[in-house]
């Protein structure tokens, strides 16, 4: 399985950087955006045990909520290196 992650983990995060958030997310305050991450978790997990497939859709999108929430991380900590915030 983690050879099905691997690419989507490259993939996310190449995709992030080219294109970046969306508005409506990259506007999001990040205690908001952590809380939508672990929702979106919890309802990949409910709906991948009705599917049977809970391990790969749970795996698969944890990966890509982690490098969102990576993605707002580092551009949060930028802004504050550069005095923004």
């Amino acid at each position: 399985m983690s050879i099905i992650l691997l690419p989507l983990l490259i993939g996310t995060q190449i995709y992030l950087e080219r294109c970046g958030l969306p508005t409506q997310i990259a506007n999001l305050r990040l205690l908001y955006f952590l809380l939508g991450g672990v929702a979106v978790i919890a309802l990949a997990m409910i709906l991948g045990t009705l599917l049977h497939v809970a391990v790969p859709l749970t795996a698969g999108v944890t990966v890509v909520i982690s490098v969102g929430i990576a993605y707002k991380f580092r551009h949060i900590h930028d802004d504050l290196e550069k005095g923004k915030i």
